[in-house]
Order: C-alpha cells, then sequence, then structure tokens
C-alpha cells in the first residue's frame, strides 16, 4: 500500500465516524418534543422563548387546578395536546403534561 492509499483510507474512515453519528443519533422526534415541552418548565408564562407567548394563537383554553393553579391548554400539533400548569402568583411554568401519541406529538430533531 502506498502512502497516498493510506491517507484516503484514514480520511474515509474518519469521515465515516463522524457521519454516523449525525445520522444515527438516539433522539427520535418523539423523545425531542417531550425534551422541548419539559424545557418550558421554570421558564416565565412572559418568557419570549415560551411556547406560550411564541404561539398565543395556539392557546385552546385555561381552566382552575384543584391546587390554585392555571392549567393552560395548548395545541402542539393535529391530535397533540400540551397542558402547562402555571404558578397564579409567580407566572411561572411548573408542570406540563401532553395528550396525543408518539406519532403525533413529535418534534424533528
Amino acid at each position: 500500500m502506498n502512502k497516498l492509499h493510506i491517507k484516503i483510507t484514514f480520511f474515509l474512515l474518519v469521515l465515516l465516524s463522524l457521519s454516523s453519528c449525525c445520522f444515527f443519533s438516539a433522539l427520535t422526534p418523539h423523545s425531542n418534543f417531550i425534551d422541548h415541552i419539559q424545557g418550558q418548565i421554570g421558564k416565565s408564562e412572559t418568557d419570549p422563548n415560551s411556547s406560550l407567548t411564541r404561539y398565543p394563537k395556539r392557546i385552546k383554553g385555561k381552566s382552575t387546578l384543584p391546587n390554585g393553579n392555571i392549567e393552560t391548554e395548548f395545541s402542539f400539533s393535529r391530535n397533540c395536546k400540551v397542558f402547562y400548569e402555571v404558578n397564579i402568583s409567580t407566572r411561572i411554568i411548573e408542570n406540563v403534561r401532553y395528550e396525543g401519541n408518539g406519532k403525533r406529538c413529535v418534534l424533528v430533531p
């Protein structure tokens, strides 16, 4: 084997290794969705990066929970609803849940 052949082989192996990190990611669209909605916890309801502030037209309703907090229903996508629990006094998102399945509640990474 000559030196050029070795360099090309090495380059191709490095390229293959790097591309496999991108193409074979363990992050699925559904797990990315879960990470996204859980990332809203701790944000203010009025935070510019909060889904509630960025997409106000997707808010479908609000209700009062037994603990006094407000639950805001948010239409994430067709057949996928997200419910944000917002502390009534601090206006901080304290909890989140969703209704839908892994085929509907997705966010492509």
